[in-house]
């Protein structure tokens, strides 16, 4: 199998580190991103969304990092222990995968990357919500020896690749988090190969650029529901990836026990909602956030047959793949460039030139293909469809000039049930969110802005009065007395101290 790679790159650590557990031998193609090698024509047939790592398994192309563990571990595995078939262990597994490409790893590039590729400074903020994902993992650690259960699983490979890189390359202090300390030192004596690909290619990164959830948690028997109620639904329409699952649970006729939450109340805060994520999906004893692992848990536990996912490797390969384009590309293009017009601001032309670049490879994917991954509708074009609505009705987006995606667009609209209504309530709701949300940060502007003028004047007042002493004396000392009358004063040593004292004077007058 030809594997195009970059050492360095965390995610294509992680496939190396499985390849090598499973017996596989790869023959690595090493590709310098810096000298474009990736945009060459001839990588270009191979992956036309030209990324890394990319694997070609004779006439089968794969990339997508987390794609390519699965399809390797399902179809060279000698049993399912990297990657199980159980539905639940498996959704654990998946959800693993989702946290560390979605949260951990996005997270550490979005405090490290600006800092170690552009020489910016460190931004605090980036950090803490580095930290706060950090926590997560340190939670997840909390009951089980690996990441995704007592056993190891390709979850604990990629996220050693990405735990690895975050303390070796950009230098970031692990020791307060004691559960992830215990896996990780575990990890490091147990993974093959791990010193070589890993540390290894760590180091090179932070040479290279002079570095400076447990979304399926298992509830105990006790606190069990009946597998015959209802599946509980926390969700808020307004989020294109709750959108997603309720599109899905219609098309598979189940029913949900929908338990809206406000986000901007900061209800899914609260002690009782746990994991402050939506949507999250409460299934009897299983409750599963990240939208995908969701959809794929449903499909494998309620489809009448595996179109929706495919149980053939390479099928469920290329669904899988899709599924992370979907949210590591397509979805993030577009929440970077809108962010700042919800903020009041203005996208950046760069930004709205990656929404176009990654609906051009969306495009790809359908020629010659009626749905996203293939013949048969699956789990990825219900999750890329509410994408692409959310960027037509936040945008105004001009798909005409992508023939594929125009057809399978207006295809969805068609053909997947409830897509429209689903789509039309999620505008008018949005509309009045988006609202609530300007109301809410212009009266937090206020509010500030009328602290610190408070502030200021606070600390002006005194300033004010000593100014104003200060010039009182001054002007007395320079006046002559009724009585005395003009006088000639005779030059002394003090005149020049008091012109100074009268100039002095003088500038503070005029400054305050």
């Amino acid at each position: 199998m030809d594997f195009y790679h970059l050492p360095l790159s965390a995610p294509c650590q992680s496939v190396r580190l499985v390849a090598k557990a499973l017996g596989l031998h790869l023959n690595l193609k090493e590709l310098d991103l810096m000298n474009g090698e990736h945009l060459k024509p001839e990588f270009l047939k191979i992956n036309p969304q030209h990324v890394i790592p990319t694997l070609v398994d004779n006439d089968f192309v794969l990339w997508e990092s987390r794609a390519i563990l699965t399809y390797l571990c399902e179809k060279y595995g000698k049993n399912d222990g990297l990657y199980p078939k159980d539905p639940k262990k498996r959704a654990v597994v998946n959800q693993r995968l989702f946290f560390d490409m979605g949260t951990l790893y996005q997270r550490f590039s979005q405090a490290f990357y600006p800092v170690m590729m552009e020489g910016k400074e460190l931004n605090p903020d980036n950090v803490v919500k580095l930290d706060e994902a950090l926590e997560f993992l340190e939670i997840f650690l909390d009951k089980t020896a690996f990441a995704a259960g007592d056993k190891l699983t390709v979850a604990d490979m990629t996220l050693l690749a990405t735990i690895t890189t975050i303390e070796v390359t950009a230098g970031h202090d692990l020791s307060k988090y004691q559960n992830i300390q215990r896996w990780y030192a575990q990890l490091k004596e147990s993974v093959a190969g791990y010193q070589e690909i890993c540390v290894e290619g760590a180091n090179m990164f932070r040479e290279a650029f002079n570095a400076i959830n447990n979304c399926c948690h298992i509830v105990p028997e006790s606190e069990s529901q009946s597998s015959t109620m209802p599946l509980d639904l926390y969700y808020n329409i307004i989020s294109p990836p709750c959108r997603v699952v309720l599109l899905f649970a219609k098309w598979l006729k189940l029913e949900l026990n929908l338990i809206e939450l406000d986000v901007l109340k900061r209800e899914h805060y609260k002690p009782e909602f746990l994991k402050h994520y939506i949507p999250t999906l409460v299934d009897g004893d299983v409750v599963v956030w990240e939208s995908s692992a969701v959809l794929i848990y449903l499909a494998e536990k309620y489809g009448t047959d595996d179109t929706l996912y495919p149980k053939d490797i390479a099928l469920r390969a290329k669904v899988n793949q899709r599924l992370f384009f979907d949210i590591g590309t397509l979805m993030r293009s577009v929440t970077t460039y809108y962010h700042p017009i919800l903020m009041g601001g203005e996208g950046k032309l760069e930004d709205f030139k990656k929404v176009q670049d990654a609906v051009m490879v969306l495009d790809s994917f359908l020629h010659g293909s009626r749905w996203t991954a293939g013949e048969h509708v699956t789990v990825a074009d219900f999750a890329i469809a509410v994408t692409v609505a959310a960027l037509d009705g936040l945008l105004n987006f001009d798909y005409t000039v992508y023939p594929n995606v125009h057809r399978w667009y207006e295809q969805c609209q068609r053909e997947l049930i409830g897509y429209t209504d689903i789509t039309k309530e999620a505008a008018q709701k949005t509309q009045s969110f988006l609202e609530r949300f300007r109301t809410m940060r212009a009266a937090e502007q206020q509010q500030l802005c009328t602290i610190q003028q408070q502030q200021s004047r606070s600390e002006q007042q005194p300033q004010d009065e000593q100014q104003r002493q200060r010039y009182t004396e001054l002007q007395t000392l320079q006046k002559p007395s009724a009585r005395e009358g003009p006088q000639t004063i005779a030059p002394s040593n003090n005149t020049a101290v008091h012109e100074a004292k009268s100039d002095e004077s003088s500038k503070m007058s005029t400054e305050d």
